[in-house]
């Protein structure tokens, strides 16, 4: 069984290799495919992923820094 450290750093990891995923796999969407709602109430592809990268910022840089 892992260590709560290594599921840690491996989520941390795995973290990571999802940012990289996304980059390539959304970076060639032009502004209005990213802003497209299907229904006004519901998020846009954009919104998702400025959601994501907010959070992965907020919590991901403050668990690496415990980390060390």
């Amino acid at each position: 069984m892992p260590s709560s450290i290594q599921t840690i750093k491996e989520c941390i990891l795995s973290t990571h290799e999802n940012i990289e995923r996304a980059k390539k796999s959304f970076t060639h969407l032009s502004d209005p495919q990213l802003n497209w709602k299907s229904h006004p109430d519901s998020w846009s592809v954009g919104e998702c992923l400025s959601h994501l990268a907010n959070s992965n910022g907020l919590y991901l840089n403050k668990i690496e820094n415990i980390m060390r």
